[in-house]
């Protein structure tokens, strides 16, 4: 009977685990949106339990204009103009993260930024992964708007960017950018951030010892419903 308990409660576990791990936040830095032309954004943003720290970044609505052609539909983005950007939990406790969405700053020119991101784990160390942000896409300005003066501009799709499995248990995200071009350009957008809260050892010790009592009931009332018919021939 101990050893049917104890497989029971196992499996019980790792379907928790298997639950907990598919619960995935997605950050859209769609709190807080700025409408018209991108302006100054405050020093963190906040949502769903996590905080981004920054000397300065923009909130960026969608920009929809008959007089631009040529630009990709897009989401609320959030914009880093060249300061180095901090990921961590509100309450402090650990994280994964999963996937990115990034793209390049729109300009005269095509420029690229290469975004890198660093994880400090919680036993210390340090992982990195750097990603290209997008693919440029030419648009064309017909006529003045409240975005951009007429003429031929740049810009960058947002593309899916999958950080590798040695991101997980992070205390800390952080990720700035670099030019992948002579101009010097760092300017970029983030948006889609896939993170994963990690449970506490306490929470894990909570939920074994509460599926662990379910089985016990379980297994107890299955034996007393099988002993039933005995016992009534017993009378």
């Amino acid at each position: 009977m101990l050893n049917q308990l104890l497989r029971s409660s196992a499996t019980a576990v790792a379907l928790g685990a298997c639950v907990v791990a598919a619960h995935a936040n997605m950050l859209t830095f769609e709190h807080g949106v700025l409408s018209g032309v991108e302006q100054p954004g405050p020093e963190s943003y906040a949502e769903d339990g996590f905080l981004v720290s920054t000397v300065e970044f923009y909130l960026a609505p969608p920009i929809h204009s008959p007089a631009i052609v040529g630009l990709p539909e897009v989401s609320n983005r959030m914009f880093v103009g060249g300061h180095n950007a901090t990921l961590t939990a509100s309450n402090n406790s650990l994280f994964s993260v999963q996937q990115v969405e990034l793209g390049s700053f729109f300009g005269a020119l095509p420029l690229q930024a290469s975004v890198t991101f660093n994880g400090v784990r919680s036993d210390g160390s340090l992982v990195t992964q750097t990603f290209a942000a997008g693919a440029f896409v030419p648009i064309e300005v017909t006529a003045p708007n409240p975005y951009m003066a007429p003429g031929r501009f740049y810009t960058t799709t947002m593309d899916v960017y999958t950080f590798s499995a040695d991101f997980n248990n992070l205390r800390s995200l952080s990720w700035d950018a670099v030019s992948n071009d002579s101009s010097g350009a760092r300017a970029y957008y983030v948006d889609n951030l896939a993170v994963t809260p990690v449970p506490e050892p306490g929470t894990w010790a909570l939920m074994a010892a509460g599926l662990l009592a379910m089985t016990w009931v379980g297994m107890r009332r299955r034996r007393e419903e099988s002993a039933a018919p005995l016992l009534a021939l017993a009378r």
